[in-house]
């Protein structure tokens, strides 16, 4: 169950599990994200984070071809591996085993994710057929060892329940599992812990990262919480209004964040200290249909110039590998604002 660390770290040096180039998602005439950019490597936790709004769902269900309906990418690529999946078909999708096998998706709501007519290990016995694996007692057998490596308690009782008959926290725990079985090459965690009592929410994190290092994994997970961030991800992309404006080491970035925004955002964290103050962000993300001219934030800035409401920033690199879209990003990184 658990993989070899040291042969698939030396196969992610060729390719990230994932890499995103330049991806806009349009929905009809509104493009709703746009020129998307980011990459992890197998035993690598990058975070999305952002407002609501921000765009952090739409890349991930872009990214496994879920978009509902009307939603396609229409700029961009997405490689799994170095392989291009962008413009794949549905069918050309599940023949090939992508959502399932090669990525795994947990989702906010287990409740809505696990269907409910179906026990857990029939849930799971789709997983595990995935990976060849064959025959009533050996798919049995198996799934017991998924539910009791996610700390379900009475696996074998489990496996013949019902989501109903689960509580939110185990049916998160199942919903993971079932993630899992298919040894996939990349994890994605939608807002996990949402639905969860804040007591579950720590346990249900930590077990998915122990997982993640446990089985080599190149994990997204889509938060708003930097407390999450700090504690799950080695790196950390922040979004928004449908753009990365700013992406680096999870450390490097809760130190000394650069882009204005992302300054914003740790400046609103209460510190749990008495009296100390806590910033608010004025105003909120710009919708799709309504977004202003030039950088998307400069509404919402600080520090914000004339120029900044005309001329639309691209997301560069700096030598150290931080990428940041601003176009006062020389003056922060020389501490000059």
């Amino acid at each position: 169950m658990v993989m070899n660390p040291t042969s698939e770290a030396v196969a992610g040096i060729r390719h990230p599990a994932l890499k995103v180039e330049g991806m806009a998602v349009r929905y009809g005439k509104l493009e709703v994200c746009s020129d998307v950019s980011l990459e992890v490597r197998r035993g690598e936790a990058l975070a999305l984070i952002g407002e609501s709004g921000s765009g952090k769902s739409v890349t991930v269900l872009a990214v496994t071809g879920l978009l509902s309906r009307g939603g396609a990418i229409n700029r961009g690529r997405v490689l799994l591996d170095g392989h291009d999946i962008t413009h794949l078909s549905e069918r050309e999708r599940r023949r090939q085993g992508l959502l399932g096998r090669r990525i795994g998706m947990i989702f906010q709501n287990p409740s809505r994710a696990l269907d409910p007519v179906f026990t857990i290990g029939q849930q799971l016995n789709e997983a595990l057929s995935l990976t060849g694996l064959a025959g009533t007692a050996m798919l049995r057998k198996k799934g017991a060892e998924w539910l009791r490596h996610v700390g379900l308690p009475d696996p074998e009782e489990a496996l013949d329940r019902y989501p109903h008959q689960l509580s939110g926290g185990q049916r998160q725990r199942a919903m993971i599992a079932i993630a899992l079985a298919s040894e996939p090459e990349l994890l994605i965690a939608d807002e996990p812990t949402t639905a969860l009592d804040v007591t579950i929410q720590a346990q249900v994190l930590n077990l998915i990262r122990r997982l993640q290092r446990e089985l080599n994994l190149a994990l997204v997970l889509v938060t708003h919480d930097f407390g999450v961030v700090a504690a799950m991800a080695d790196r950390v992309a922040v979004m928004y209004a449908g753009q990365v404006v700013e992406t680096g080491d999870v450390a490097e970035i809760v130190r000394a964040p650069r882009h204005p925004y992302t300054r914003a955002l740790l400046a609103s964290i209460p510190t749990g200290v008495p009296g100390a103050r806590i910033s608010a962000l004025p105003g909120s993300v710009p919708s799709a249909a309504a977004m202003p001219s030039g950088c998307r934030f400069h509404p919402r800035c600080p520090i914000a110039l004339d120029r900044c409401a005309r001329e639309a920033p691209q997301l560069e690199r700096d030598p150290d590998g931080h990428l940041m879209r601003c176009l006062r990003a020389e003056e922060i990184a020389n501490h000059a604002v």
